[in-house]
């Protein structure tokens, strides 16, 4: 040992000893702080991440709801498109584009005896 650590008394080593804990107790405060540092970018990267993925969902959202609804006006022209070739103006006019004619003398048959054959 040198003489200047025992020409110290043991209440005297004692006050020096955390002195050099303090040093030790800078660097682990660095290193604290990078750590804390390298955290905060890595949760603001992720949180860039996630809010860009939600950005893009949402203009994809809204994208299948525009096509939901341009083929709603779609079925809605179809449904008018059958319901007026379903009616009876445009049925008549078909069949006259056929050739058919129009039945003026109906005539009913009434059968003679209204017996049918069992077997």
């Amino acid at each position: 040992m040198s003489p200047f650590v025992q020409s110290l008394s043991m209440t005297q080593l004692i006050k020096v000893a955390p002195r050099v804990e303090r040093k030790s107790n800078a660097v682990n405060s660095a290193r604290a702080r990078w750590g804390l540092l390298a955290f905060v970018i890595v949760l603001g990267v992720l949180f860039f991440m996630k809010t860009n993925s939600a950005a893009t969902l949402g203009y994809h959202v809204k994208e299948l709801d525009d096509r939901t609804r341009a083929l709603q006006k779609e079925s809605q022209k179809l449904d008018l498109e059958v319901a007026e070739l379903s009616s009876m103006k445009a049925v008549a006019l078909r069949l006259q584009t056929l050739g058919y004619v129009p039945a003026d003398d109906l005539e009913f048959v009434e059968p003679v005896d209204a017996s049918v054959a069992v077997r």
